[in-house]
């Protein structure tokens, strides 16, 4: 495919592609509005689903077009390699639809583009990461026998770490410091996804069929942390982590089906994404015949004296305050359909 076929993607093919790389956005006309760069729900990103031209209009940045220099900003990666990811990609039609072409089973694996070497985690990588993190390393290395967590070389970032699991659809990419993710075009994230991932679906669904309780999460560090408070308390072999990759993701039919009749928890992250994503997790759980209830955080506060708003905060819990937290039931939210 040329660069002439890829700059002339229809409105449906342009949204197709900001559904993949910002699922947490929304269409409202020609445009697919985000709250940043990063994915989040908002309005300040905005791409142009007529023209083709995308930017954060909140920041002073220039703005750009086209597709390939759309995935060049979401993945980081060069002209030359955004090109030849964004015509792999283009030809699944559960990316962008293209009527009379049907998906073979060799085609839906590539769709995930890891780093070409990974490596199952040192001794030293998980030390790193458990101080940067402040997760037990114990949770680390159950979390790497699991298969949820490598480490990968990268030469903005140094030693990173990667979280997925045995699917291998969808890789979340961190730096094992716990700085920001620089990417090739300049910018920095928190997380940055892998090319390719899919980030509407669960992570670790399939490697939860065998455990009787779920612990639903939003981000890989909450899914980490989640296995460090089971393994504090003694049931790390009852709890399956589900990692959902942003707050649009969604469960599927065919992700429920490995989930029928458990027990869920879904910690729900204190900001109104993280609220709207659990009680709508909720429901598709309750669908699959799941016991569900949620778990907020108000009135625990870090060391640092910041409010916890999530599972990865609640093991910076200054004790104190602790101490000043006497019920936690009162913290269960029970969800009705």
């Amino acid at each position: 495919m040329n660069l002439d076929a890829l700059r002339r993607l229809s409105m449906e093919q342009w949204e197709a592609l900001c559904r993949y790389h910002q699922p947490a956005g929304h269409k409202e006309g020609c445009h697919w509005l985000a709250g940043s760069i990063n994915g989040e729900a908002g309005r300040s990103f905005d791409v142009n689903l007529r023209t083709g031209i995308f930017g954060d209009w909140a920041t002073d940045d220039k703005k750009q077009r086209g597709p390939v220099k759309y995935w060049m900003a979401m993945t980081g990666v060069d002209y030359q390699t955004a090109k030849r990811e964004l015509v792999a990609w283009r030809g699944s039609p559960v990316d962008i639809p293209d009527p009379g072409h049907r998906q073979s089973a060799k085609e839906r694996e590539k769709r995930i583009l890891l780093p070409a070497r990974l490596y199952n985690p040192t001794e030293q990588d998980l030390q790193i990461l458990s101080q940067s993190r402040s997760i037990r390393v114990e949770a680390l290395r159950l979390a790497a026998a699991r298969g949820f967590i490598y480490c990968f070389d990268n030469n903005l970032n140094g030693r990173c770490w990667l979280y997925t699991d045995q699917r291998r659809r969808c890789g979340l990419r961190r730096r094992l410091d716990n700085k920001s993710f620089r990417l090739a075009n300049g910018s920095q994230r928190k997380v940055a996804c892998c090319p390719g991932s899919d980030m509407r679906t669960p992570i670790g669904y399939q490697e939860a069929e065998n455990f009787p309780c779920l612990g639903i999460v939003e981000g890989s560090p909450d899914a980490l942390a989640l296995l460090a408070h089971a393994w504090a308390g003694g049931v790390e072999t009852r709890i399956a982590p589900i990692c959902m990759p942003s707050a649009g993701a969604n469960f599927t039919n065919s992700s429920l089906a490995y989930l029928q009749n458990k027990r869920a928890r879904i910690f729900v992250d204190d900001n109104a994404p993280g609220k709207e994503a659990a009680n709508r997790w909720a429901r598709q759980l309750q669908n699959a015949n799941v016991e569900v209830d949620g778990f907020i955080f108000a009135g625990l506060f870090t060391t640092d004296g910041q409010p916890v708003s999530d599972l990865n905060d609640l093991l910076k819990v200054d004790c104190a305050s602790w101490d000043q937290f006497r019920n936690p039931v009162e913290n269960i939210v029970a969800f009705a359909l």
